[in-house]
């Protein structure tokens, strides 16, 4: 999909600035009340603020189908702490 370029003036909003974006604009992109900005060299780019584990689902959905979700097997895994300082 090819970017969409928007000219827009900065804004004077108080003693900071602002820049309109078109509520359709933010629509598309699913932009909520919280954004994220991301300065690099000489852009700003602006992006929908992550909740806290967005994508995890997914990510444990891939770990399962991998078959990687299982806990390590520890059989045999037993050091010296482990025999001398564990009282049971």
């Amino acid at each position: 999909m090819a970017p969409v370029i928007l000219r827009s003036r900065v804004a004077r909003m108080g003693t900071s600035r602002g820049i309109p974006v078109p509520l359709p604009m933010l629509a598309d992109l699913r932009i909520g009340d919280e954004i994220e900005l991301i300065a690099e060299g000489s852009e700003l780019r602006i992006r929908a603020a992550r909740r806290p584990r967005d994508g995890w689902a997914e990510q444990f959905a891939t770990m399962h189908a991998a078959g990687d979700d299982r806990l390590p097997d520890l059989d045999g895994a037993v050091n010296r702490f482990d025999e001398t300082e564990w009282v049971w």
